[in-house]
């Protein structure tokens, strides 16, 4: 018994140490992200209308991550505070590359690209 017992606490160590690792972290075949909204960016192009949110990910090495909330595609969690900055967020995202742009008098400008966009399982929720 106490041998099966420190070999689940070993076990346990290893497993939980190596979900602490820096960088992008898995949730199930997504990334999870974390952290304080730094900017909304209202991405108006009709073929790729949403919002861009840069977020002080605190699992992220660059401490930024800008990802997508599409409203066709994105789940939005209960309080709905992602309209400005400053909220806690989160939540996890499908890694792709998203383009958010703007339009303008001659069409829709390129205005920056994100790292991916807000799943339909996990989605995103906020803190207030």
């Amino acid at each position: 018994m106490l041998k099966t017992s420190l070999y689940i606490a070993i076990s346990l160590c290893l497993v939980g140490a190596a979900a602490v690792v820096y960088g992008d972290v898995s949730c199930g075949g997504t990334k999870c992200y974390g952290g304080k909204i730094k900017q909304v960016t209202y991405c108006t192009c009709p073929y790729n209308f949403g919002v861009m949110l840069e977020i002080d990910d605190k699992s992220s090495p660059t401490g930024s991550l800008k990802i997508f909330y599409d409203p066709m595609k994105s789940l939005l969690r209960s309080r709905n505070n992602i309209w400005k900055a400053g909220p806690q967020v989160i939540g996890a995202y499908t890694p792709s590359v998203r383009y958010c742009e703007m339009i303008s008098h001659d069409g829709c400008d390129y205005y920056d690209v994100t790292k991916g966009t807000i799943d339909n399982k996990k989605g995103i929720g906020t803190s207030n």
